[in-house]
């Protein structure tokens, strides 16, 4: 008999690689979506606490992954009752539902818990988030870790071909395609994870049966220029399309970013066989899927 699992959010960019990977390793794989309806996903608001109880206790999975949320950062700024109300209002139910029903809940965050001020950061590093987004992170993982079974999973610019096409390679590699120009900062440092070995790490990591706060991001910190030029070589477009700006120079948004999350990973290595991918591997994937797909 498979193991059951319910992902929450499966249509989105984590969550559709969550269930492949899920799937691919023999689980039974349920997942939900909320705004964008896909075929073989069941409708739940998280924050609906009875609706999201009676699912997980109707399904009894061994495992209830998370990577649901409102991700828009300037969203959070601007309105914090109402993307809080998602966040952690959502966070809330379904710690609630997995803990009634006795499943382990992985749960995904984010770097921006922490300031930028002291990188790079491993899992006992402090939390000091600079912006809404951040603190409701924060929030949410001290109310996942009251749970007795948990993963809490830190990741950092999660890329990967998405029918919405909104992380930020498929975006800067569609801008890029038109020949248009962009600006990428020189002094903020993110560590990319690639999405589909992000499913392969997590199904890995609940496997093994550990509990905790891990960095499941990719294999090394980049700086977005860096990384933003690697991303239009390894597509065998013009890195120089891309301009270098500082922080300082262009803000497209008043909400305040952390400069450098970078993210240290060992400790998720000490768990998973799945190497974590490097930027160099995770964008030639991604080219190479399309270019088998197309």
């Amino acid at each position: 008999m498979s193991r059951r699992v319910l992902v929450l959010g499966a249509s989105g960019l984590v969550g559709s690689h969550l269930a492949a990977a899920f799937r691919e390793g023999g689980w039974d794989v349920t997942g939900t979506y909320h705004r964008n309806a896909a075929p073989g996903l069941v409708p739940l608001d998280m924050t609906d606490a009875e609706a999201t109880r009676a699912l997980v206790a109707e399904l009894r999975p061994e495992a209830v992954l998370c990577p649901a949320a409102e991700p828009n950062v300037d969203r959070c700024e601007q309105q914090p009752e109402e993307t809080r109300r998602i966040n952690v209002g959502g966070t809330r139910s379904i710690v609630e539902a997995a803990r009634a029903a006795g499943a382990l809940i992985a749960w995904f965050s984010s770097d921006y818990v922490f300031d930028g001020a002291a990188p790079p950061y491993d899992e006992d590093a402090r939390c000091n988030p600079l912006n809404e987004y951040g603190r409701q992170k924060a929030q949410c993982e001290e109310l996942v870790r009251s749970a007795p079974r948990h993963i809490v999973a830190r990741v950092s610019a999660v890329y990967g071909w998405e029918k919405a096409r909104k992380n930020y390679v498929v975006r800067l590699v569609d801008r890029l395609r038109q020949g248009e120009r962009a600006k990428a900062w020189t002094d903020q440092v993110l560590t990319p994870t690639f999405a589909p070995n992000l499913g392969r790490v997590m199904r890995e990591l609940v496997e093994s049966g550990a509990t905790g706060i891990f960095h499941c991001c990719g294999g090394r910190p980049m700086d977005r220029l860096s990384f933003s030029r690697l991303i239009a070589t390894t597509f065998g477009l013009d890195p120089l399309l891309v301009d270098p700006v500082t922080s300082d120079e262009f803000q497209p948004t008043p909400t305040p970013r952390p400069r450098d999350v970078g993210m240290r990973a060992e400790k998720v290595r000490g768990f998973v066989r799945t190497p974590l991918a490097t930027p160099e591997v995770g964008l030639a994937a991604m080219r190479d899927s399309e270019c088998a797909s197309s």
